[in-house]
């Protein structure tokens, strides 16, 4: 997703290196390895680490650009449901929503998104990473995550 200006109005980085993050033993035989058990471990792994960033970090993010991301997400959703040959008056009977908890949810997702893109952002300025384009956010968060891989965790 494109950087825009103003995603995000003040960014204080809390802790982020030396978190102790243990990760999951892999064995040095490729045959015993379980694809999806390591992604499903590394996604795991990633997620703790940016949860406790994020609860360490002060992020003020631009309400317009919550609002955007928060519709963007909500439209995408509708779009997709449509295409599986879903119902959107269906889903939200089915699941016992109204559309404000979804629009709701759709925010928080937004909210969340938009701080993660502030800490990589962040810590890619204060460690000197860099890319070959700035347009190239998910080139980005790869080398920032595997950054944060090597200083955050340990084997078991």
């Amino acid at each position: 997703m494109k950087k825009r200006k103003g995603d995000f109005m003040n960014v204080e980085l809390g802790k982020y290196k030396g978190l102790g993050i243990e990760r999951p033993h892999i064995t040095e035989n490729p045959d015993q390895m379980d694809s999806k058990y390591l992604i499903s471990e590394s996604a795991k792994v990633v997620n703790t680490m940016m949860e406790r960033i994020l609860s360490d970090s002060k992020i003020e993010l631009n309400i317009q650009a919550v609002i955007d991301m928060k519709n963007r997400i909500f439209e995408d959703f509708k779009k997709e449901l449509k295409q599986n040959n879903g119902n959107f008056e269906i889903y939200l009977q089915y699941t016992g929503k109204t559309e404000k908890q979804l629009m709701k949810e759709c925010e928080d997702e937004a909210r969340q998104h938009l701080s993660e893109k502030a800490v990589i952002e962040k810590i890619a300025e204060l460690e000197n990473i860099l890319v070959e384009s700035e347009e190239n956010h998910q080139q980005l968060y790869q080398k920032v995550i595997l950054f944060l891989l090597q200083e955050n965790t340990a084997k078991i």
